[in-house]
C-alpha cells in the first residue's frame, strides 16, 4: 500500500495547484491546504497519492513523499517537528525518529 508523508520541517500541507489537482481527480471539494494527520483526506488516498505524483512532475510538493507499507497494516503517522514517519498501530514503544 502507498502513503503519503510530508518529509521536510514543517506541516503537512498542499498547494493550491494540489488541491485543484486533488479536487478534480477526487470529484470532492476539499478547500485548505494544511491539515492535520485526521483531516483532509486519509494518506492512501488514491486521488491524494496521484495528486502528489502529478505535481512531482512539474515540480510541485517536493516535500511530500510517496512511501511503501505493508498492504493490509493499520497505521498511523507521527512526526518530528513536521517530518512524519508512519507506524504500525500499537507496535511502538519509543522516539521513532
Amino acid at each position: 500500500m502507498e502513503i503519503v508523508l510530508h518529509t521536510e520541517f514543517g506541516g503537512f500541507s498542499l498547494s493550491n495547484k494540489a488541491i485543484e489537482t486533488y479536487n478534480n481527480l477526487s470529484g470532492g471539494s476539499f478547500d485548505y491546504g494544511y491539515f492535520a494527520y485526521s483531516d483532509g483526506p486519509k494518506r492512501n488516498c488514491k486521488f491524494l497519492i496521484e495528486t502528489v505524483r502529478e505535481m512531482h512532475k512539474i515540480g510541485y510538493c517536493e516535500y511530500l513523499g510517496i512511501f511503501e507499507i505493508p498492504d493490509g497494516i493499520d497505521f498511523c503517522i507521527g512526526d518530528y517537528d513536521g517530518i512524519e514517519f508512519a507506524y504500525e498501530k500499537g507496535r511502538v514503544w519509543g522516539p521513532c525518529y
